[in-house]
């Protein structure tokens, strides 16, 4: 697959905004429905900044739109196929994890 210059800056940039832990447990918290900043902030134990910083890298990667709602910003998933890849790479990550945990186990015990 031959992909233009400009598409694999934008894939890379959404790759790179996936590539936090605090930032996919906000996506996965807007999973759930649209949610103000402060919700967010409560339900990831992050800083307002901390947040509203993240909360910027996934807008600009594509993955999460803002509607300000009077002086609230309201925040929801924009793209929702991201949680396609998360399945595939979740599952992925599962199937290694549990091949590693057999190897283990195969081992033999030392004292």
């Amino acid at each position: 697959m031959d992909l233009a210059p400009e598409l694999l800056r934008r894939l890379a940039d959404r790759f790179a905004a996936l590539a936090d832990v605090h930032r996919l447990r906000l996506l996965m918290t807007l999973k759930e429905g649209p949610s103000r900043v402060a919700d967010l902030v409560a339900a990831s134990g992050l800083a307002q900044s901390s947040v509203s910083k993240h909360l910027t890298v996934l807008r600009h990667a594509g993955l999460v739109a803002v509607e300000r709602i009077g002086n609230e910003a309201h925040y929801a998933v924009r793209d929702v196929t991201l949680f396609q890849l998360c399945d595939l790479v979740c599952g992925a990550v599962r199937a290694q994890v549990a091949a590693e945990a057999e190897a283990i186990a195969a081992l033999p015990a030392q004292y």
